[in-house]
This record gives structure tokens, C-alpha cells and sequence, in this order.
């Protein structure tokens, strides 16, 4: 898929496609026009000659429509990261929207259900990854302190054939569905800018919580989130005097304890339907494109460099663990819909989606927004560097002068 993305290309390459298919057809006929003149000296069958002319014909045709169908095909997979701590709590990261999001969510859901809390933890057993160094404090302070050594394995582990995976299903189950709801929350989101001026239009419906289909309510994150707030306890002392409950419909409510309600829409164009897939994703699918995403989580470790950990995101890099995730987002126009010339402004919110995704999910487009290959590099530079204690103490001086003056004032 190029840059300007899927519908664009597509649409920018329908002129092409006529073209091709006229040039051929009249190719076709110049070079049916010449070979007749040599039918006469073919001693095959007429009914031999017409098969084989049939056959070269179809031939030709299939590889014109594999040619078009690969243009209007894509598949992104996008890589994302994220950190738990030494509780097992997923890190917000400044500035990383995915990891900051899906801390979000996964909080909101254990401050409302201990149960959901109980299975993540199970999930995910606490382990302490590394120590603190202790100290002797009776040692001699001159002698540097003694550091520990450090080992990193890289394991292969062989799968029993036949094996039940169960577990390995299970430990990725909430934190998929978690990642599933961050995905459909940005939809939503997406879809609700892009057609903010179409909401009155004929050909745009709205999906609400009570029309979606019977597997998202399955998943736990999503049916907690979005359940109405009158029927969830955490938010009874939302609005104690109901004359100070905010005017209009609530579309988003956060509490200061984590606690979180999302009203779940999609304006989508009419005749789409959502349905699950058969890899374990969800699939929007209309008369013109297809869209289909699945998150795949193995139980894979995710690396994150000791400066990252320690000088951004603040934690001690030693008690803290990297998890690494896939978001493969695929799908296709389709080939029929290209002979439709008017409508297609209802569709071409998917490339900015595609593109919006990619920004949020990626932890390399993250790191290249922060500029971190740069900012790494200064760090190491200044690695030996001590800070100079005569200018801090001018800096202090210099201060101190400054807010005598203005007392005199």
C-alpha cells in the first residue's frame, strides 16, 4: 500500500485499469486480425484451434485480475510494547498512546471487578526481576561498591505435540480482550471525527452497545467498560444531587480512582456489518471493502533498553518486564465496487485509520515522535560527565540576590 493509502491508490488507479483492459482488448483483436491469415495453414481441428485461443484468453484474463486484486489488498502488522512493573501492572508511557491507554483500561476494570483483578494476577505470577544491590555498611566506603553480575537467556522450548494450550491461551485472554477494546475505542473515535458532518446523512448509520453483535459482549473488558452507568456501583456517588448531573447524553466518564464508562458507537456506512473472523479478531465488511483486525499476543518478551526504563519512563530497569504484541490490520476492496464512481468520500476514512493506528500502536513510530536514537545518544555522551557544583551553587547565589532585590522593591 502506498502513501496515499488504500482507497486513494485504488481509485487513482481505476483510470489505469480501463486503460489496461482497452489496450489488451484491442491488442487482442490486432493480433486475432493477423493470426487468422494463418489458420489456413494449421491442420488442427477448428474445434482444437478454438479451445486453445479460449484458454490463452483466460489465461491472460487471470493474471490482469491477480495484478488488479494485489493493488487493492493490504496488511499492516504492527508492532507494539509495553511494560509491567514488579506488581504486574501495566507502565503508562508519556507520550505512547497504546501502552498509556491500555494502562487505563486495564485499570478501570479491577477497580470495578476483583474477579477480572484475581485472573490477571493468576495470569501473570508476581516475580521480582533482580534486587536491589545491598550494601554492607560496615565495609570500607573507599572500596567501590561490588556489582552484581547479570545473566540474559534466550530459551527455545519445545512443543509437545498434542499438548493442551489452555494455558497459554488463558494468560493472554484478558490482555487481548483489553487490547481489543483500546482498538475499537480509537475506531469509534476515528469514525465519529471523520464523519462528524455526515451523522444526519442517509448513508451513515449508528452502531450502539445494544446492536453489536453477541462476541463483543463476550469480551469482559468491553461489556464492563461500557456498561450503562446506572447499573454500575462504582458510579452510585457519581452525581449524589441529580440537578448537577452534566446536561446532554455522557459519552465518556472517568472517577479519580481509575474508574472509567465509555458509550460505545460507530458511524459506519450503510449495509457494514461486524462480524469475528476466524483467526479470533473482529471484521467490518460492506458492499465495497473489507477491513479485518486481530491482536496476536505468544507470550513473547519485548526489549527495552536500561536508558529507555531508567531515564524516561522512570523505573528501576531491573524490576521491570517487556511484553511484545501484534495488531495485524488486513483487508481489501473490492474489485466490483471500483466500477461505482460516486460514494467513495463514506469509505476513505480508512486510510487516515490505518495510519492512525500505526502512529498509536507502534512503538518505533513512538520512539522516532520522541526522537529517543537522539536523546540516547546525548545520555551515553554525557555517561561520564559529573555535574559542576560551582555553578549550581552560583545558580543558587544568583537566585537568592535575585529575590532580595525584589523584596527591596
Amino acid at each position: 500500500m502506498g502513501n496515499s493509502g488504500l482507497i486513494s491508490s485504488s481509485l487513482s488507479q481505476k483510470k489505469w485499469i480501463v486503460e489496461l483492459i482497452v489496450i489488451a482488448v484491442m491488442i487482442g483483436l490486432g493480433v486475432g486480425i493477423i493470426s487468422s491469415s494463418f489458420v489456413t495453414f494449421i491442420t488442427l481441428p477448428v474445434f482444437n484451434i478454438i479451445v486453445i485461443a479460449l484458454l490463452l484468453i483466460l489465461i491472460g484474463f487471470l493474471v490482469l485480475c491477480k495484478s488488479i486484486v494485489a493493488t487493492l489488498s493490504f496488511n499492516e502488522k504492527i508492532r507494539a510494547q509495553f511494560l509491567l512493573d514488579e506488581n504486574n501492572s501495566i507502565i503508562s508511557i508519556r507520550k505512547y498512546k497504546f501502552a498509556t491507554e491500555l494502562a487505563r483500561t486495564l485499570k478501570a476494570v479491577f477497580q470495578e471487578s476483583k474477579a477480572l483483578e484475581k485472573i490477571w494476577n493468576e495470569q501473570h505470577v508476581k516475580s521480582k526481576i533482580g534486587a536491589e544491590v545491598s550494601r554492607d555498611e560496615s565495609s570500607n566506603d573507599n572500596q567501590p561498591p561490588k556489582k552484581d553480575i547479570e545473566y540474559y537467556a534466550v530459551c527455545k522450548v519445545e512443543e509437545v505435540e498434542g499438548e493442551p494450550k489452555a494455558k497459554h491461551e488463558k494468560q493472554g485472554g484478558l490482555l487481548k480482550e483489553a487490547i481489543e477494546f483500546v482498538i475499537l475505542e480509537e475506531l469509534s473515535l476515528h469514525l465519529s471525527s471523520y464523519f462528524n458532518d455526515y451523522q444526519e446523512d442517509d448513508e451513515i448509520r449508528e452502531l450502539q452497545r445494544k446492536d453489536v453483535p453477541e462476541f463483543l459482549l463476550e469480551n469482559r473488558v468491553f461489556a464492563t467498560l461500557t456498561k450503562p452507568i446506572e447499573d454500575r456501583d462504582i458510579f452510585i456517588d457519581a452525581f449524589p444531587d441529580p440537578e448537577k448531573r452534566p446536561e446532554g447524553e455522557i459519552c465518556m466518564l472517568y472517577g479519580s480512582n481509575g474508574a472509567m464508562y465509555s458509550k460505545f458507537d460507530l458511524l459506519l456506512p450503510k449495509g457494514t456489518k461486524i462480524t469475528k473472523n476466524g483467526n479470533g479478531g473482529f471484521k467490518l465488511e460492506n458492499s465495497r471493502l473489507v477491513l479485518e483486525i486481530e491482536v496476536i499476543f505468544e507470550g513473547f518478551s519485548a526489549s527495552f533498553s536500561n536508558e529507555f526504563v531508567k531515564f524516561y519512563v522512570g523505573k528501576n530497569p531491573r524490576s521491570t518486564k517487556g511484553k511484545l504484541i501484534y495488531v495485524n490490520i488486513s483487508g481489501h476492496v473490492k474489485p466490483l465496487s471500483l466500477l461505482k464512481s460516486s460514494g467513495w468520500v463514506y469509505y476513505k476514512w480508512l486510510d487516515s485509520f490505518i495510519n492512525r493506528m500505526k502512529n498509536n500502536l507502534s512503538f518505533e513510530h513512538f520512539l522516532d515522535n520522541v526522537h529517543w536514537e537522539y536523546v540516547s545518544c546525548n545520555l551515553y555522551s554525557q555517561r561520564h560527565k559529573k555535574p559542576n557544583v560551582q555553578n549550581i551553587k552560583d545558580t543558587k547565589s544568583e537566585l537568592k540576590l535575585n529575590k532580595a532585590l525584589k523584596a527591596e522593591k
